[in-house]
């Protein structure tokens, strides 16, 4: 009995003491986090990618926007969505408000109440009504974002929304990407719309 038991004690230590085959089990042990973890990173630097892109595109129609030298046309903004979906290159389907704001200041009584301050939409387009446009009435839930305007100041705010689907699978949701830029008309008092009061 104390021979078998001997036997199998010497087993056990050789076993133990045995590294053959070690890299193997490690590997099988570690390549299923290593694969996780590129996917994972992958995906997130797809994200944050798509997210620059959509960010230059929103600056660059905004720029083109606040170029022109006349009233824009019906076709214009639709067009200036289609140039943003070639921008980005994108399938998903991103959406585009384009919005002409005059500030207007009242009499200001304290140098911190400016109650009568007015902002006051000349147009607000969304191709295919995919954003609701922006009226006199609405206008307050963007005022915070808009910079400090001199009395008869006009900008031009270009919107972008954009849903982002991850490529994988790693615990990422899709992710929204909101765009709200702000520019003054570069060579004009405003940018005006045909067909509607500027």
């Amino acid at each position: 009995m104390t021979r078998i038991f001997k036997k199998i004690t010497q087993r056990a230590t050789g076993f133990r003491h045995n590294a053959t085959g070690s890299i193997a089990v490690e590997a099988v042990m570690v390549l299923p986090a290593l694969i996780l973890g590129y996917l994972a990173l992958f995906t997130y630097w797809d994200i944050y990618r798509m997210s620059n892109v959509i960010q230059k595109a929103t600056y660059t129609v905004s720029d083109l926007v606040s170029r022109e030298l006349s009233a824009l046309p019906a076709t214009y903004i639709p067009g200036m969505k289609t140039l943003l979906e070639y921008l980005i290159a994108n399938e998903a389907d991103v959406k585009l408000r384009v919005t002409s704001i005059v500030f207007s200041e009242g009499v200001t009584i304290l140098p911190e109440v400016d109650a009568d301050d007015v902002f006051s939409i000349q147009w607000s387009v969304s191709p295919e009504n995919q954003l609701t446009p922006w009226t006199n009435e609405t206008v307050s839930a963007i005022v915070n974002r808009i910079p400090s305007m001199s009395d008869g100041d006009s900008v031009v705010i270009v919107e972008t929304q954009l849903m982002v689907q991850p490529i994988f699978q790693v615990g990422v949701d899709d992710q929204q990407i909101d765009n709200f830029v702000v520019t003054r008309p570069r060579f004009m008092p405003k940018i005006c719309l045909l067909g509607t009061a500027c």
